[in-house]
């Protein structure tokens, strides 16, 4: 019988929304009380003025979580614009908005396809248009994007990104379902071929513009979060911003472990026998997770930005932009928005931290990454599934080892950053060199044997140990981003990053599809290796040419407290 049969539809449908709801519930409540954990401990050190000591040291002046303009004071008056005494608890604030934001884009990435390939069953063609077209379109967009970043204001800009991409992702669950039923409904495609009426081809285009538009949100989301609120909260304190930058990290690192296992429980709950079942159990899950964490996510981040006066004074170049509104769009024509993303990109390309940022970007044109193309060699290569499967945990292990690690080099190399190279940065060159030289030899031994057993797991034994260099690196480029690049151009420059590793990224899935052979996959493995060496060479190029050039952020709130 399928699945919506008159006979059983009710017992069907609580078969479905039984789990999902039990799930949803205890995630409801898991994050109802760490927010409200928060905000009593929060209370509790301001009172007993032990955040001061314990994370931002002495000489914080705020005393209360109101700020200085519910005081009846200019923003920054008597203050110097620090953080309150309770910026640990704004953080630990954020970080509950953070997890819940990663841990629903990771279940959301995971899920689409899956669901994809229930429904078009022997074809990848789906998935794999779908995560082409969300590329080029994030590709496209981001640089007008970054250009909305810097010329809105943080609340409203994190509100309308929000509420944008979470409708995104409740269009995607409704296309998704429509899919499943028409499917259901038709007894499946013949023989596992491609095959789309007209319900279900609207649904496939639905399902890719809200792919794009909500990508595009959630990396607006990413840069104002952690490349600006960070950054403002940390009070401009380097050693405060690496352990913030750790903490998210971390948490990114968790989301991207933990989220796909959960929704994965869910979207193989009935077996293969009764996948489509599954699938809208995972479809329900994903639009309850996203329906309750929505207004979490938005009334946390508010109460930050409420408490803390820096994030009220962003630094706009053009202010008359931002009255218009967020939504309104400007009467310039094609020809306008076209100056807007060549502006965007010169100020990208002149910027003194243009090289470091084309370094990391590099690093995403490698196959060397357990995505997509390694994965498929590796099962051609007949190695178990199990063993791709442990290598990607202990391989995320390995990488949390190295936000550790990153944390103590930073900050037993005492207080300094300038002068000297600076501490972030030569950790960052250290580790960006380790990156390669553990990748190297599991290539070389390719490159010697060809598909064979050793170079099969020498491979794998090269990208967990590389994990930890990876995320070091990671870590070290971010602050580099934070506190080398202006305020007010913060936006352009991190989506233009965005953009740019993105297209590093495709060519090299093009590559792929013109070494589509297995055993071509030696060609893909060296271009990788160069892609990785030349990232370490242009950014030791900037190391040596920039490292005592440390203006930026720095600077740019150095000119705000005068304007004051």
């Amino acid at each position: 019988k399928g699945y919506f049969d008159e006979s059983s539809t009710g017992h069907q449908i609580a078969e479905v929304c039984a789990p999902a709801m039990l799930f949803i519930g205890l995630a409801f409540v898991l994050a109802s009380s760490a927010y409200f954990g928060v905000v009593w401990w929060g209370k509790d050190e301001g009172r007993g003025g032990r955040t001061r000591r314990r994370w931002f040291g002495r000489g914080s002046a705020q005393e209360s979580l109101l700020s200085d303009e519910e005081e009846g004071q200019e923003p920054g008056e008597g203050s110097g614009l620090g953080p309150s005494s309770n910026s640990t608890s704004f953080f630990y604030l954020m970080c509950l908005s953070h997890t819940l934001s990663a841990w629903e884009d990771r279940m959301w990435q995971f899920a689409v396809p899956i669901v994809m390939m229930h429904v078009f069953k022997d074809t990848l063609l789906p998935g794999a248009l779908f995560g082409l077209v969300q590329y080029l379109g994030v590709v496209l967009l981001m640089p007008r994007a970054g250009v909305l970043i810097d010329q809105t204001y943080r609340l409203k800009l994190l509100w309308y990104a929000i509420m944008v991409e979470n409708s995104c992702i409740f269009g995607t669950c409704g296309a998704l379902v429509v899919m499943v039923v028409r499917d259901q409904r038709s007894g499946g495609s013949p023989g596992g071929a491609l095959h789309m009426d007209a319900y279900m081809l609207c649904s496939y285009l639905a399902i890719i513009a809200f792919g794009v538009v909500g990508e595009v949100c959630n990396q607006i989301q990413t840069i104002a979060l952690e490349k600006d609120w960070v950054v403002v909260i940390a009070d401009e304190e380097g050693e405060k911003l690496s352990r913030m930058n750790v903490t998210l990290q971390r948490i990114d690192l968790l989301c991207k472990v933990m989220a796909p296992g959960v929704i994965g429980v869910f979207l193989d709950l009935f077996g293969r026998e009764r996948a489509l079942s599954s699938s809208l159990v995972g479809i329900l899950v994903l639009a309850l997770f996203n329906f309750f964490s929505w207004p979490i996510e938005y009334c946390v981040l508010r109460e930050i930005y409420e408490t803390v006066p820096r994030l009220q004074m962003k630094k706009i170049t053009d202010k008359e932009v931002v009255y218009k509104g967020l939504v309104e769009e400007e009467v310039s024509g094609g020809k306008g928005e076209k100056r807007t993303v060549l502006e965007s990109l010169k100020l990208y390309v002149s910027h003194h931290v243009f090289l470091a940022s084309l370094a990391y970007s590099m690093l995403y044109m490698t196959v060397l990454d357990n995505g997509t193309l390694i994965t498929s060699y590796l099962t051609w290569r007949e190695v178990p599934s199990s063993v791709l499967g442990f290598q990607r945990g202990i391989g995320a292990v390995v990488g949390l080892a190295g936000t550790f690690l990153y944390a103590w080099l930073v900050s037993s190399s005492g207080n300094g950053g300038e002068g000297n190279g600076g501490k972030v940065e030569r950790v960052g060159l250290t580790s960006i060199w380790f990156f390669v030289v553990t990748m190297a030899p599991s290539v070389v031994v390719l490159m010697l044997f060809g598909p064979s057993w050793l170079s099969d797991y020498s491979l794998i034994a090269g990208m967990i140990v590389s994990r930890a260099a990876l995320w070091m690196f990671d870590l070290a480029e971010t602050q580099v981003m934070q506190e080398r690049v202006e305020e007010e151009s913060r936006g352009v420059m991190n989506s233009m990053q965005v953009a740019t590793y993105r297209t590093l990224y495709c060519v090299i899935q093009g590559f792929g599809m013109l070494f589509s052979n297995p055993r071509d996959f030696i060609v893909l493995a060296f271009i990788s290796l160069a892609s990785l060496l030349g990232a370490a060479c242009v950014y030791s190029l900037w190391f040596f040419r920039h490292h005592e050039k440390k203006g930026g952020a720095g600077q740019a709130y150095s000119a705000l407290d005068a304007s004051a």
